[in-house]
């Protein structure tokens, strides 16, 4: 009984570090495919048709790809800090406007690029 007790100990444990390095993997991921979004700019999937061979077209691709990897990166930094403080015994939570700042902070730089993408629709 003791070993079985010892043995899901050990178990918990590893799952609690296999728990923290789940979120960092993922948003290493994610980055990753973001940086090939900004340098191949044919994966980004907009809702209108526009020039993309347009130098300024590409520039404003680029700099969405840039700027929407910044606020991914920054809100994954932010959970994995959450979820540190909490397994550390600090209890930490999001807060009730991590939710909207998240959603403003992801759908703000896209309404503005795609707002100054719509002078080059086609």
């Amino acid at each position: 009984m003791v070993a079985f007790a010892a043995l899901a100990a050990i178990i918990g444990l590893a799952a609690q570090r296999t728990g923290l390095l789940q979120l960092p993997i993922v948003a290493l991921g994610i980055y990753v495919l973001m940086t090939l979004a900004s340098r191949y700019q044919s994966l980004i999937n907009l809702p209108i048709s526009i020039d993309r061979d347009a130098p300024e077209v590409r520039r404003l691709l680029q700099s969405l790809a840039i700027t929407l990897k910044l606020v991914i990166v920054l809100i994954f930094v932010y959970i994995e800090w959450i979820l540190v403080n909490t397994a550390s015994g600090r209890s930490s939570t999001p807060g009730t406007l991590f939710l909207p700042v998240t959603l403003v902070a992801v759908f703000l730089p896209l309404g503005f690029y795609l707002h100054k993408l719509q002078n080059y629709q086609r």
